[in-house]
């Protein structure tokens, strides 16, 4: 019956917009994209490119300029437009927090009421996303990932001024 469904009404392109992912280390930038074929995906465009030693130190862009001459080149040769990009883990926070049972609309400002005895950034330094691992009738078992807001704002920057549109 889906199947009869999907036929009749199918998911409007505007809603599926491909990406690709993007990854980048001290010394390369490694993307990848997957495309849909009928039942299954296959790999796309993938590559990885090697960047100058010193652009990216443990995570932190260092030369930002440079950073984007390698990723523009990807951009053009990839076709790559929309990405979702991976940050640093040198510059992760990982953690679990127990929350006592409250509506899953609250959860995200609990959390940031207890982020600062979790993570040595401020409420403002931080940039937090959580996923929920258990709940049960006594509450939430959460993961929370934490990063500095300034290294997001400098790996989206370089991103956008390469010509790529991170959709995360």
């Amino acid at each position: 019956m889906s199947t009869f469904l999907e036929r009749l009404f199918p998911e409007p392109k505007l809603l599926d917009v491909p990406f690709g992912g993007i990854d980048i280390s001290d010394h390369s930038v490694r993307y990848c994209s997957l495309v849909y074929k009928k039942t299954h995906y296959e790999m796309g465009v993938h590559g990885e490119t090697r960047i100058p030693d010193g652009v990216v130190v443990n995570g932190s862009i260092i030369q930002p300029e440079e950073l984007v001459k390698v990723l523009a080149r990807i951009q053009t040769e990839s076709g790559l437009t929309f990405i979702r990009v991976s940050l640093p883990e040198e510059h992760a926070y990982i953690f679990e927090l127990s929350l006592p049972r409250i509506q899953e609309s609250e959860i995200r400002s609990s959390i940031e009421l207890q982020l600062e005895e979790h993570v040595p950034l401020s409420n403002e330094e931080a940039l937090f996303d959580y996923e929920i691992v258990t709940q049960d009738t006594e509450g939430y078992l959460v993961s929370v990932t934490v990063f500095p807001r300034s290294v997001a704002e400098v790996y989206l920057a370089v991103f956008i001024q390469a010509g790529f549109r991170p959709l995360s």
